[in-house]
C-alpha cells in the first residue's frame, strides 16, 4: 500500500516539475525585475515539492520501522 502512495506522490512531483519548468521557460530570468506573482508561484511550487518529499521520507521511515 505504501508503495502505491509513494508512486502517486512521485507522479505528482513530476507534474509539479513540469509546471515549474513551464513557468521558468515563460519567465525572463535575465530581467532585472521579476513579477512578484511569478516569484510567488516559484515559492509555492518549491514548498509543495518540499512537503511531498518529506511525506515520501516519512512513509519510507515508517515502513522501515
Amino acid at each position: 500500500m505504501e508503495d502505491k502512495i509513494i508512486e502517486k506522490i512521485r507522479v505528482n512531483k513530476r507534474r509539479l516539475s513540469k509546471i515549474y519548468n513551464l513557468i521558468k521557460k515563460n519567465t525572463d530570468t535575465e530581467a532585472r525585475m521579476i513579477d512578484s506573482d511569478t516569484l510567488l508561484m516559484f515559492q509555492i511550487i518549491s514548498k509543495i515539492d518540499e512537503e511531498l518529499t518529506d511525506i515520501i521520507y516519512m512513509i519510507l521511515d515508517s515502513k522501515n520501522s
